[in-house]
């Protein structure tokens, strides 16, 4: 449970950076992230009181496609600037 539980913080925090990045004057729209079907899909499956390894092993793959779908959209938002527009935190 623990590959699932990592899975899905990268998939949460992907995409808080896309939400940083959408500019809506650089970009056309919004693109899609499923974020409510993501939550709900990784919530179902966590509580679930016995979970083979099935179960376990379609999540963590689900969980991942979510995540490079969301890398992927990331590097296509940070193609139209310039510089990077993330402030550094110290």
């Amino acid at each position: 449970m623990t590959d699932l539980g990592l899975l899905n913080d990268g998939r949460v925090k992907s995409e808080m950076l896309i939400y940083l990045l959408f500019d809506k004057y650089l970009h056309v729209t919004k693109p899609r992230n499923y974020r409510e079907k993501t939550r709900k899909e990784y919530l179902l499956t966590v509580q679930k009181k016995s979970k083979t390894r099935k179960i376990i092993r379609r999540e963590v793959g689900q969980q991942l496609r979510y995540l490079r779908r969301n890398i992927k959209i990331i590097h296509f938002l940070l193609d139209s600037y310039q510089t990077i527009p993330l402030k550094i935190k110290n």
